[in-house]
């Protein structure tokens, strides 16, 4: 319980810190949107520009403006879900969210399941008890011992001169036939013993299976941010390059809010493969049995 709460916390802490991020870029490329659209009509008004040119810039526009609704759409339940979780407030500040790096390999993540899931340790525990139940039933064929023993002391020792008296016995009992109770209370233990060894290894095989999908998608996602890393990087350039080719004459302002705007969809396909490696490393210690 104390695993799936704090996989829910964190869920809800990256889903609030992108959801704010997300905004901010979404308005800022509404910005854009808005100075290419001025600069278009301008350029169309003194017969610089073809008509298609204004219409891109009108339909950017109008994509930039459902970008920013959707993305306070989806703020606004990020901050729902963070309160409802949390029960702290959506508009306080976020704080380094300061995750453990994972393990350097698949086969480490592995090992740690069986040893470390509590749930699986747990499982591991009842079947240990339902051998002993079986054992405790196989032990009801062998005979029943009982020993007794008396001390006695008095200070009359009467006519036998002797102060003290002890007695011991034995006693066996053993029940050849009792209409097949022992037999089905035995195979009923055995049952039992089967099926908690059953769910034990479906349970952690299960458990393996969650570790290896969710390191592939971690392997994914980390892939997904040198990509989009690299993309970012392009982008910057590009702006720089458009920047100082407007500087020379050589390139329109339009060209310019083009290559900002590109640097703001790399900046934003970045927070998200962010948000999807961090998740998949909380979701990985989770199988893990360790968040």
């Amino acid at each position: 319980a104390r695993q799936q709460l704090r996989v829910a916390v964190a869920r809800a802490f990256f889903g609030l810190g992108t959801g704010r991020t997300g905004v901010a870029l979404t308005k800022k490329s509404l910005e854009t949107a808005r100075d290419g659209l001025a600069l278009a009509e301008r350029r169309d008004a003194a017969g610089m520009a073809d008509r298609r040119a204004l219409l891109q810039a009108t339909l950017r526009l109008s994509e930039a403006e459902r970008e920013v609704a959707a993305a306070q759409e989806r703020l606004l339940q990020a901050e729902q879900v963070w309160q409802r979780t949390t029960g702290l407030s959506p508009d306080e500040p976020l704080g380094a969210p300061g995750l453990a790096p994972p393990p350097d390999s698949l086969e480490e993540a592995l090992t740690s399941v069986r040893s470390r899931r509590p749930d699986l340790m747990a499982m591991e525990q009842r079947t240990i008890v339902a051998k002993k139940e079986t054992l405790a039933e196989n032990l009801g064929w062998a005979p029943r011992v009982v020993a007794q023993g008396t001390y006695l002391w008095t200070e009359n020792p009467g006519f036998g001169d002797q102060s003290a008296f002890w007695t011991a016995a034995i006693e066996a009992t053993w029940t050849l036939w009792d209409g097949g109770a022992r037999i089905a209370s035995s195979r009923a233990a055995h049952s039992r013993e089967r099926t908690a060894q059953y769910a034990w290894e479906r349970a952690a095989q299960i458990a393996e299976e969650d570790v290896r999908l969710t390191w592939r998608r971690m392997e994914r996602a980390e892939l997904g941010m040198a990509a989009v890393g690299y993309e970012v990087e392009l982008a910057e350039e590009s702006l720089v390059l458009a920047r100082r080719a407007y500087e020379a004459g050589t390139a329109t302002w339009l060209e310019v809010k083009e290559a900002e705007l590109a640097l703001e969809i790399s900046e934003l396909n970045a927070l998200g493969e962010r948000k999807d490696f961090d998740l998949a490393t909380v979701d990985l210690w989770a199988a893990m049995g360790q968040l």
